[in-house]
């Protein structure tokens, strides 16, 4: 018998989503193979983003601001 289950790895034990049909003590063989969580995707994805923008810059035309003006602290409680 063959059976596909998904579960999570937490504690250092796999914790399955649904119940298996197994009986109490038997022994089983199990093959474990990773999901992933698109976190690859998400990696490669930044890096392109990075390597566009490094490209492709955006130039609006405006003022260059300062590190000094740009974290200038106004009066507390009023507006900027």
């Amino acid at each position: 018998m063959s059976i596909t289950a998904e579960a999570v790895y937490e504690n250092g034990t796999l914790k399955f989503c649904q119940a298996l049909p197994l009986a109490e003590q038997e022994r089983v063989r199990v093959t474990i193979e990773s999901k992933g969580d698109g976190s690859n995707k998400l990696q490669s994805g930044l890096i392109a983003l990075r390597q566009l923008c490094d490209t492709e810059p955006i130039h609006t035309g405006g003022l260059r601001f300062t590190r000094e003006e740009l974290h200038e602290r106004g009066p507390i409680g009023t507006a900027c």
